[in-house]
C-alpha cells in the first residue's frame, strides 16, 4: 500500500519512485486528486475508530497483500463536571459530579458530595465543566521531532494515530481541508527528515474507508472485518468511493495465476517429478 511509497521517501528514493511512474507512461493527472476525492464531504475521526478495517480493493500498479489498520483517537478528550459548595462560615470545598471520555459516560460522584452536604449543611454552588485534553502519544512526537521535520507541524492538530498489521504506524494531523491529513510515520523517529506525506480520507456508505495518497494517487478501499464486501462484489463497491485510475484489483486477486498443471501419469518416476518442481518454482519467482 502506501508503506511502498513510504519506504521509498524513507530511503530518499522518491524523485526515482516518480521517474518510474513517468517511464512506464502513466498520467496520474487523470487519476481523481485529493481535493477531488474528499469534495462535499466531512471527515470525523471518531468514525473510523476502534474498528479493525483490512483492505479489499486496491488501484496500485504494484501487487501487495492485503493486511489490517487500525486507528485510535490521538488525544484523550476528558470532560469534568463539578461544583462547589459552601458551609455557613464561607469555606468553599470542590467537588466532582461527574467524568466523560470521549462524551461516554464513565462515573458519578454526586452520591458523596450529597452526604457530606446532609450532614454538614453545605450550601451547593452551580454546576461548571471543564475539559482536559490528554495526548502522551503527541506530546512524544512533539518532543523528539519538533525543529527536525520539514515543514514544521502543529502538532495541536494532530486527530489519529494509525497501526497496521505489518508494524507500520503514523501519527495523522488534519489540514485546512477535511479529510486530508499530513502523514507522521514512527520511522521519523529514526529519520527525521522525511518528506512530507500528504494523504486523503473519506468514509461512505455502507461503512467503507477510502486512503488516498496525494502525490501518487494511489487508492485503497478498506471495510470493517467483520463487515467484508461479498466476494462476487468488491468491484462494485470499491467504486462507490468515486475514485479512478487505470489499475484496480481486488485483495483476492492473484497476479500472476497459478499454473495448471498437467494430470500426473502413474508412471512418473523421481527424476520426472523434481524436473516439475524446478518448473513450478522458476514460474513462481518471475
Amino acid at each position: 500500500m502506501f508503506l511502498t511509497i513510504l519506504l521509498l521517501f524513507l530511503s530518499v528514493r522518491a524523485n526515482k519512485a516518480l521517474k518510474d511512474i513517468n517511464d512506464a507512461n502513466i498520467n496520474i493527472e487523470n487519476y481523481t486528486s485529493c481535493e477531488q476525492f474528499v469534495a462535499n464531504t466531512t471527515f470525523d475521526p471518531k468514525s473510523v475508530i476502534d474498528i479493525d478495517w483490512m483492505i479489499f480493493y486496491f488501484w496500485n500498479p504494484i501487487f501487495e497483500d492485503s493486511y489490517n489498520i487500525k486507528f485510535s483517537l490521538a488525544s484523550e478528550v476528558v470532560s469534568i463536571e463539578y461544583f462547589y459548595v459552601k458551609d455557613k462560615d464561607k469555606n468553599v470545598c470542590l467537588c466532582l459530579s461527574a467524568v466523560y471520555v470521549r462524551d461516554e459516560f464513565r462515573g458519578r460522584f454526586d452520591l458523596v458530595c450529597a452526604l457530606d452536604i446532609l450532614f454538614m449543611v453545605w450550601k451547593r454552588l452551580p454546576a461548571k465543566t471543564s475539559t482536559l485534553i490528554f495526548s502522551q502519544l503527541v506530546d512524544r512526537f512533539r518532543v523528539e521531532l519538533d525543529g527536525e521535520i520539514k515543514p514544521p507541524v502543529n502538532w495541536n492538530d494532530s486527530i489519529l494515530f494509525m497501526e497496521t498489521s505489518i508494524d507500520f504506524s503514523a501519527l495523522l494531523v488534519k489540514t485546512n481541508v477535511s479529510g486530508i491529513v499530513r502523514l507522521i510515520p514512527s520511522l521519523a523517529f529514526e529519520y527525521p527528515r522525511v518528506p512530507e506525506l500528504i494523504f486523503a480520507l473519506k468514509v461512505v456508505e455502507p461503512g467503507y474507508l477510502g486512503f488516498l495518497n496525494c502525490k501518487y494517487r494511489l487508492c485503497y478501499a478498506l471495510a470493517p472485518v467483520d463487515k467484508m464486501p461479498n466476494h462476487d462484489y468488491l468491484t462494485e463497491e470499491a467504486q462507490k468511493l468515486g475514485f479512478w485510475s487505470d489499475f484496480g484489483r481486488t485483495h483476492t486477486a492473484m497476479v500472476p495465476p497459478f499454473p495448471t498443471l498437467p494430470p500426473e501419469p502413474y508412471n512418473k518416476d523421481d527424476d520426472d517429478e523434481d524436473e516439475d518442481m524446478e518448473m513450478l518454482h522458476d514460474y513462481v519467482l518471475l
